[in-house]
């Protein structure tokens, strides 16, 4: 399961595995995606103004890296899993 910082708005909606979530917040937060044992396909999109830093689960990685972020506003990352770690594909 995905656990969310307080402090911040999040809008998350759910199809087919795709979750599409938008940052609204104007502080720092943190994201810790989910096991990537379980296929899905994560969008982040950066609409606030405090920078988001998405943590891979355990020693699960990001495209060989423990963490990717989104520091500009607008900015966005799509995520998939492979089974065993994230890779960033859009």
């Amino acid at each position: 399961m995905s656990t969310i910082t307080s402090g911040f708005q999040l809008g998350e909606w759910a199809t087919d595995g795709h979750f599409v979530i938008i940052f609204t917040g104007s502080t720092a937060q943190s994201y810790t995606l989910p096991d990537a044992s379980h296929l899905h396909v994560y969008t982040f999109k950066l609409q606030g103004t405090g920078a988001v830093t998405i943590h891979a689960a355990g020693t699960q990685t990001i495209d060989a890296a423990t963490t990717t972020s989104l520091s500009s506003q607008f900015a966005k990352v799509t995520l998939m899993s492979d089974g065993k770690n994230w890779n960033i594909v859009a």
